[in-house]
This record gives structure tokens, C-alpha cells and sequence, in this order.
């Protein structure tokens, strides 16, 4: 029986694969970047690569010479690449450490990324070319959620789309309990409520001051009254929304927002101004308000819409 090898920079495609493919957790060799987001993960008793990745563009240049190097001399590396044929390849294949791993590759999904048609520029091009997500003759197929319809004809016979919910309602316990532990989810991450709200980091970013961004979330609580309504921060905010929200729940759980909902059943409806993590929500409504929603939304970063 072939090992699996997963290529992946994204929590969220780690656990599209941990759920579609509930039976080869334990024989996975993971190939991943040092992601922050992917350090609490629990690898005991499963084979990971870590690969580092650079911040500013000589440091990534370098990090994919070493990483070059890393395939020849580094034993596990060099004897996947070498014998293709003993493993089956799974993953994302833009990634900068990903061209060794496409043979006979099955794409998943990222985001929304994999619906639009790529730009890359001329950097990217030289060191990787222009045949990802899905266009190079050597992925043979594409998992998508169905965040959006495709179209493009180069890659419309290798799509195939699933449906996330499902999925994990066809799993067993123990399967299930084993996509849980991997992201360490616990009871205490489950989230009792009907609403979920995710919010941006727009005064973070500047954009906004942050008794702006309160007066806009404060019209769009309002709008859920009656609900039973959770905030979902983001990751890099620092508002402290129970100060201004006293009634009004706030996850904070570091576990990926789709492997919460999995779990919370409760949870019927995703609420955001314009985020499109919304489109990855494994719920039955998503409310996509978009900038038009708000005058200073609009002004700000011009028309969004879902």
C-alpha cells in the first residue's frame, strides 16, 4: 500500500483532506511550511517536513535554493522525490516547495484563489512558472467546495466537487475524534450559538479607527437581534469586543473557524462585512454584506460584493 504525501501551507487544506480522506491520517507524510498557524498542530505519530519559508524576496529566494539543496541531501526528501511512483500526491501545488511533489497530484482547495484565473509575476514565473492551481498536465484532478463555478476550460474536467458538510456527517466517531485531535479541538472550542460574525482587522490595518469599526459592527449585531450571536475574531485584532459587547459571545479559539462549525451544529448562519473566509464556512446561510453595506466601507476599499 502507497504512502500519501500532503503538500500544504493552509490549516483549512489540511483539514479538507483530513476529512475527505479520514483513512490516511496515520499514513501521511506531511510536507509543510513553518506556517505559524500550523504550529499547534499534534504531528506525534505521524512523519512531517517542515520546510521554511522567507518573509522579504532575497529571504525567500535563498530559503527555495536551500530548500533545492534540502532534496538531495536530506534522506526523506531526496527518496520521495526520486521514486514518485511509490507515493500518492496530494495537496497545494502554488506553493514554493510544492513542484517535487506534482505527480499524479490531487489538488485541494484553498480558497478562493483556486477559482480565479492566477497572476503571477515575472520572480514567481522564473522560479515556479505559470502552471498552478490545477493547469499543469501533471494534477489530475481538483477538489473543490464549490465556492464558485468554474469555467475556465483548462481545468474544468478535473474538477470535482464536494460538499464539506457532508462529508463529515459520513464520518465515524472515531473518525471524526481523529480530525479533532490533530487541530487539538476540545468541548471548550464548540460554539453554542445560531449566528457566527466574523470580523476584520480593519483599524489594525489602519484603514478605519477602531470606534468606527464598533459603530459598524454595532448596526450589524443589531440586525441579528433575537439571535443568538457569536463573534468570531480575527486572528490579528486586538479589539476587545466584550467591552463594547457585553452580551455577545467571542471565540477566540485558536482551531480553524470550519472545524468549530463541524462541530457546533447549532450554527446555522455565517455573517461577515467582506471577508471571504465566509465562503469556506461549512453552514446552511452566509450573509456576504459587502462594502456597499457601509458609506466608509465603500469609500474605503471601493465596491465589494460576494
Amino acid at each position: 500500500m502507497k504512502d500519501n504525501v500532503f503538500v500544504f501551507d493552509s490549516p483549512y487544506t489540511l483539514l479538507l483532506y483530513c476529512v475527505l480522506y479520514p483513512d490516511n491520517i496515520f499514513n501521511t507524510i506531511y510536507v509543510h511550511s513553518n506556517n505559524n498557524a500550523l504550529n499547534r498542530l499534534d504531528f506525534d505519530s505521524k512523519r512531517h517536513i517542515v520546510i521554511n519559508k522567507g518573509r522579504g524576496k532575497l529571504e525567500k529566494i535563498l530559503l527555495y535554493v536551500f530548500f533545492k539543496l534540502r532534496t538531495i541531501f536530506n534522506k526523506e526528501l531526496r527518496y520521495i522525490v526520486r521514486h514518485p511512483k511509490e507515493f500518492n500526491f496530494y495537496g497545494q501545488d502554488h506553493l514554493f516547495f510544492s513542484a517535487p511533489f506534482v505527480h499524479d497530484f490531487v489538488l485541494i482547495e484553498d480558497g478562493l484563489a483556486n477559482y480565479k484565473i492566477p497572476k503571477y509575476s515575472k520572480l514567481y514565473t522564473f522560479f515556479l512558472g505559470a502552471k498552478t492551481f490545477g493547469r499543469s498536465g501533471k494534477v489530475k484532478q481538483i477538489l473543490l467546495s464549490g465556492m464558485m463555478k468554474i469555467k475556465e476550460p483548462e481545468i474544468l474536467n478535473k474538477v470535482q466537487y464536494f460538499d464539506l458538510l457532508v462529508k463529515w456527517n459520513s464520518l465515524t466517531p472515531e473518525q471524526k475524534n481523529n480530525v479533532n485531535n490533530f487541530f487539538r479541538f476540545t468541548n471548550t472550542d464548540e460554539i453554542e450559538a445560531d449566528v457566527v460574525i466574523l470580523t476584520q482587522p480593519l483599524s489594525e490595518y489602519g484603514f478605519i479607527t477602531e470606534s468606527e469599526k464598533i459603530d459598524i459592527y454595532q448596526k450589524l449585531i443589531s440586525e441579528y437581534d433575537g439571535h443568538n450571536v457569536v463573534i468570531r475574531r480575527h486572528p490579528r485584532e486586538m479589539t476587545c469586543y466584550p467591552d463594547y459587547f457585553p452580551n455577545v459571545k467571542v471565540n477566540d479559539s485558536k482551531v480553524p473557524i470550519e472545524l468549530i462549525l463541524l462541530n457546533s451544529p447549532s450554527i446555522r448562519r455565517g455573517v461577515t462585512l467582506f471577508s471571504s473566509g465566509i465562503f469556506n464556512l461549512p453552514c446552511q446561510y452566509k450573509d456576504f454584506k459587502g462594502t456597499s453595506y457601509h458609506p466608509l466601507l465603500l469609500q474605503k476599499f471601493g465596491e465589494i460584493n460576494p
